[in-house]
């Protein structure tokens, strides 16, 4: 027995009922990474320091930090590597940080491994590149006193992978549905 064709008008109807159920749910779901006002500084950054320690000279480094943020609280890891400095500067340094983040910069400090002691970073976020910058200063082990400057950039990705946007999500399901309606319908008929 053929299909009445007042099934069509039903299945729009609930094709309608679902993509307003998932754009409801798409557009009210608040985004995860940061506190309101705070911006997201979690990711992969680039990290220059260099520290002047008193009686030996100034210690040049660069290296990685992998941050993770939940609100504003700040985790990761740190490694730097020394790219110039006397004999007495540490080769390398790798580091557990944990911090905040502020509407402007972030205040860090540091656990640095191999009995090299506590640091604290403070810096603030230039707004047009993202970048940050600041001052250093290690508060704990045997450089205790020795200050410092940093800078860090956010890491160029490597391979973009395109997301979604909550209006591109709404468009891929309204076109979905289009489909899935114009197949059923000629199916019908």
């Amino acid at each position: 027995m053929p299909r009445s064709r007042g099934a069509l008008p039903r299945f729009a109807l609930l094709c309608a009922v679902l993509l307003a159920s998932v754009l409801f749910a798409v557009l009210l779901t608040p985004a995860p990474v940061a506190a309101q006002g705070v911006p997201s500084y979690a990711g992969h950054w680039l990290v220059d320091a260099t520290f002047q320690i008193p009686d030996v000279g100034t210690c040049v480094y660069k290296g990685t930090a992998d941050v993770m943020q939940d609100g504003t609280t700040l985790s990761g890891m740190v490694v730097l590597t020394l790219v110039s400095g006397p004999g007495p500067c540490p080769a390398e340094m790798m580091a557990s940080l944990d911090g905040t983040a502020g509407v402007a910069g972030v205040e860090l400090g540091l656990l640095l491994g191999g009995d090299l002691g506590q640091a604290s970073f403070s810096g603030d976020r230039d707004p047009k590149s993202g970048a940050l910058m600041g001052d250093a200063m290690v508060e704990g082990g045997p450089f205790t006193g020795t200050d410092g400057t940093w800078m860090a950039v956010l890491a160029p990705l490597v391979l973009a992978i395109p997301t979604l946007t909550a209006l591109g999500l709404a468009a891929l399901v309204t076109l979905l549905l289009a489909a899935g309606a114009w197949m059923l319908r000629r199916r019908l008929v």
